[in-house]
């Protein structure tokens, strides 16, 4: 998974973060699976810095009263409790939990970048620009 140009919400910080979440992601889909620990070691860190990163955006959300604040909010919530569902999933030794994860980390980055993100930075930009 790689950053470019389309991935950009034209918000600095965000972008920044955003870029961190694809590392991780990366880091995470070259884990051998095998290497249990690891993997959980990355989720972890994973799911700590998607919640600091979520946090981020909602303040800055809230702060300019954006309409759909909730509805994103409400995505944030669903997507850490899904991957910590997963995450338990796995230390049971469900198999092919490893591949949805990887999935689920790949499809919904790069959807709720370009669907809801660049939404709300568009937002973002004009409020504070006046």
């Amino acid at each position: 998974m790689e950053w470019n140009e389309s991935l950009s919400v034209s918000v600095d910080s965000f972008d920044m973060e955003h870029k961190e979440l694809i590392k991780m992601i990366n880091e995470f889909n070259s884990s051998e699976k095998s290497k249990i620990d690891k993997i959980f070691e990355i989720l972890d860190g994973l799911i700590h810095y998607s919640d600091f990163h979520f946090k981020n955006e909602e303040r800055f959300m809230k702060q300019s009263n954006y309409k759909f604040y909730e509805e994103h909010k409400a995505q944030h919530e669903r997507f850490i409790s899904t991957i910590n569902k997963l995450k338990k999933q796995y230390i049971e030794g469900r198999p092919f939990v490893y591949t949805k994860i990887n999935r689920l980390l790949k499809t919904w980055l790069i959807e709720h970048i370009k669907k809801c993100d660049k939404k709300y930075a568009e937002h973002l930009i004009k409020t504070y620009k006046h």
